[in-house]
């Protein structure tokens, strides 16, 4: 087990592989945790160990793969939303064209960080609360909608504010802005999935540990 610990960050060490010291990393954890407190202590300690796998920066491979269309449904959205706002919008490639406006939909755009991000808390929430497996599913499928919807929305409001005004500092501004709004945004979408669940779902039942003999009304 050492070795297999080990060895690979030599090897991720040597080549600079990021992503292989990571894996590397939490290969060690579940090592510590089997030498300190066994099997049981490792199963313990899965959940926890597991939700490092969120800080292994992504291979640049899936970032293009993943990055390209996330860019492109994010600028065709947001194209129709302006459009819908009224503005005289049009996409070309990656581009957002408004009257003399060009608003660049660049790698930093896709959102892909931001699902990352998002996908983390949406994790967390399903670990650490107590809801039904199909709730914790529907937490699940709803990474990849409100992480896109909130990426959409800022584009939108970048775009919008492109529209009013032409100050550089204030463009700046509103641009950064919109950014730090998105986690915001996102966990507020997700606070209201959890109501929406909690509305729709009943709790499951608790388990009860009397035999089902107990029950029984003798006369």
């Amino acid at each position: 087990m050492l070795a297999l610990t080990v060895l690979p960050r030599f090897v991720a060490g040597g080549l600079m592989f990021h992503q292989l010291d990571c894996l590397a990393l939490l290969a060690s954890l579940v090592a510590l945790t089997l030498m300190v407190g066994g099997r049981s202590l490792a199963v313990a300690a899965a959940p926890a160990v597991g939700f490092l796998i969120f800080m292994v920066p992504l291979p640049y491979e899936l970032e293009r793969n993943v990055g390209g269309p996330l860019k492109v449904v994010a600028t065709q959205a947001s194209t129709y939303l302006l459009q819908t706002a009224g503005l005289p919008a049009v996409a070309e490639g990656n581009l957002i064209l408004i009257d003399e406006v060009r608003l660049g939909v660049v790698d930093a755009c896709s959102g892909l960080k931001m699902l990352m991000t998002f996908a983390a808390f949406a994790v967390g929430a399903v670990l650490l609360l107590e809801r039904t497996r199909f709730e914790k599913l529907m937490i699940l499928l709803g990474i990849v909608p409100i992480a896109v919807a909130v990426n959409v929305a800022r584009i939108t409001a970048t775009g919008v504010a492109h529209t009013l005004t032409a100050d550089k500092a204030t463009l700046n501004f509103t641009h950064d802005l919109h950014g730090w709004l998105m986690m915001p945004a996102g966990l507020g979408l997700l606070a209201l999935q959890l109501w929406a669940l909690s509305r729709l779902v009943e709790p499951a039942a608790p388990k009860s540990d009397a035999p089902a003999f107990a029950a029984l009304q003798f006369s």
